[in-house]
């Protein structure tokens, strides 16, 4: 699906789309942005709690000491200017889980990386579905390169739906709802699009009317 029908859709089913954003999720980003600026997040079990919460961590069979040198990583990182994708999913990979297996999904590289980076987009199940986008549990280094197109093809779309102000309806009543938190501009296109694919709304789609005010 062409971004500009994709954009129609979502204006087509805008304030659905904003109900579906809980005000908890939106106060959890904030705070994440918030405390890793500001923080040693390798002592800040709050910010890992909050982020493991958010981020779906705890569904994962990660091991303890996963999740403890994640978060080093993620602090380490930090203060490279331009960190390199392909090297954080090498060194990431190498980490195993309780079975001591690897265990790393493409999704947690994603959101490592838009932590240190507000301007990359998330990548999970349900931005994933929005695109058809089928998203393999295990990437490996060979799938890696697939695995970054996918990526690229969310950023593309994502910036042509700023740069021609496509979805203005749905942006409007998601600053309105959620007015006292100045996220950045992709983290909450991020939210809409979970919002999208966990509606699954391009499959399902409401009578145009059912959701607008006329």
């Amino acid at each position: 699906m062409k971004t500009r029908e994709i954009a129609k859709t979502i204006e087509n089913n805008a304030q659905r789309v904003i109900d579906n954003i809980d005000l908890q999720s939106v106060q959890y980003c904030s705070f994440l942005i918030s405390e890793f600026r500001e923080t040693d997040i390798t002592g800040n079990l709050q910010f890992q709690l909050v982020f493991r919460r958010f981020q779906g961590m705890n569904k994962v069979g990660f091991s303890d000491e996963f999740i403890r040198e994640y978060f080093k990583l993620l602090e380490k990182y930090k203060y490279k200017s331009e960190p390199d994708i392909e090297t954080v999913f090498t060194e990431l990979d190498r980490l195993k889980n309780f079975r001591g297996k690897n265990s790393l999904m493409f999704s947690f590289v994603t959101k490592f990386m838009c932590t240190l980076d507000d301007s990359i987009p998330i990548y999970n199940n349900e931005v994933c579905r929005v695109f058809s986008i089928t998203q393999p549990n295990n990437p490996d280094t060979s799938a890696l390169y697939s695995l970054l197109d996918y990526l690229e093809v969310i950023r593309d779309a994502y910036n042509e739906l700023v740069d021609g102000d496509l979805i203005p309806k749905t942006m409007k009543l998601f600053d309105a709802k959620f007015c006292e938190f100045d996220l950045p501009l992709i983290k909450r296109l991020d939210f809409i699009f979970w919002s999208c694919g966990n509606l699954d709304i391009f499959n399902k789609q409401p009578e145009r009317n059912q959701y607008q005010n006329n």
